[in-house]
């Protein structure tokens, strides 16, 4: 990694005092940890300390900024949001903060989370339903958000990122964030079931990101040694599939190698429905959802098969060899 590339939490500084008008030792000062390391000495007691911020903090290298060196994003996200709510000549609203970390001015950060290696659908997809959860207020919104951007900035991990938003959206406001509710989904000719014709397929499988009848993107494949994907909005294991449209839910559907090599697909209870077209017979099936405790019914599928997670986002499904 070049020396000279930018790290999310020092084009968070920037950004913060270029669009927000705060200062970087009024940033550390909110955001720095008042527990003390193994020297004796806390991080929020070094913000006079210009030389220790750039090099330990704003400066420092991904891998190396400590988790400790912030206080918990629950409290500093809102200190942020009041502090730029209460800026002497030009104060934002909710809405403005919302507009800010949201808008063209945040790809700086973005950019550089995406150099690091982020997953960036993961943070977008959050984000997206921060601001269409019908359930907070515009303050709330504006803090949950805050929560998100600030420690997906500061860490440079979107996935720690999520929890934090997450927790703090139960915990604080009470509310959790729900599929956006688009398009009413049409149920298709049959309900889920096993296929009749069953297939030993091979131990790799793929998927393949369709829009308007072209492939986007590389093929996304399950690891063989696992036999499992989770797809969804907000999944968030290592190999999770995140590159959905906007009302996938969070955790949506889940594909699972049989202990035959045949592949089977189960919806985990989704807002909007997962639907299999057979390859070769074309008839669209509604996969039953998971309730609560129960088992759901399966679908199997093979090569050729395309799957549908909501209105928006298809998937044809392939076998092959990931490239190493």
């Amino acid at each position: 990694m070049a020396p000279s590339q930018p790290t999310p939490c020092s084009e968070f500084f920037c950004f913060m005092k270029k669009h927000g008008g705060i200062s970087y030792k009024d940033l550390a000062k909110m955001i720095l940890s008042g527990h003390p390391l193994s020297d004796g000495q806390s991080p929020a007691s070094r913000v006079n300390d210009r030389s220790w911020v750039s090099r330990y903090v704003v400066h420092a290298p991904v891998g190396a900024l400590q988790k400790d060196f912030f206080c918990p994003f629950s409290i500093s996200a809102p200190r942020i949001v009041a502090r730029l709510k209460a800026k002497k000549g030009k104060s934002f609203s909710s809405e403005q903060i919302m507009d800010l970390i949201c808008g063209e001015e945040a790809e700086s950060i973005m950019d550089a989370l995406a150099g690091f290696h982020q997953n960036i659908p993961l943070y977008r997809n959050t984000m997206y339903r921060i601001l269409n959860e019908k359930g907070f207020t515009d303050y709330e919104r504006a803090e949950i958000a805050m929560v998100l951007f600030a420690a997906a900035a500061c860490t440079g991990n979107v996935r720690f990122a999520v929890e934090c938003a997450i927790d703090f959206s139960k915990s604080i406001h009470g509310v959790g964030m729900s599929t956006p509710m688009l398009t009413p989904v049409d149920s298709g000719d049959v309900e889920a079931g096993s296929g009749s014709n069953a297939r030993v397929v091979s131990t790799t499988l793929g998927l393949m990101r369709m829009m308007d009848g072209y492939v986007v993107g590389n093929t996304h494949w399950i690891d063989s040694c696992k036999g499992t994907l989770e797809i969804g909005a907000m999944a968030m294991d290592d190999d999770a599939l995140n590159d959905v449209g906007m009302d996938v839910s969070a955790h949506h559907a889940r594909i699972t190698r049989a202990e035959d090599g045949t592949w089977m697909i189960e919806d985990l209870g989704s807002s909007n429905g997962t639907f299999v077209t057979d390859g070769v017979t074309g008839i669209e099936s509604r996969v039953i959802a998971t309730d609560a405790g129960a088992h759901g019914g399966v679908i199997e599928i093979h090569p050729g098969d395309e799957l549908r997670f909501g209105t928006t986002t298809t998937f044809a499904v392939v076998e092959g060899v990931p490239e190493a």
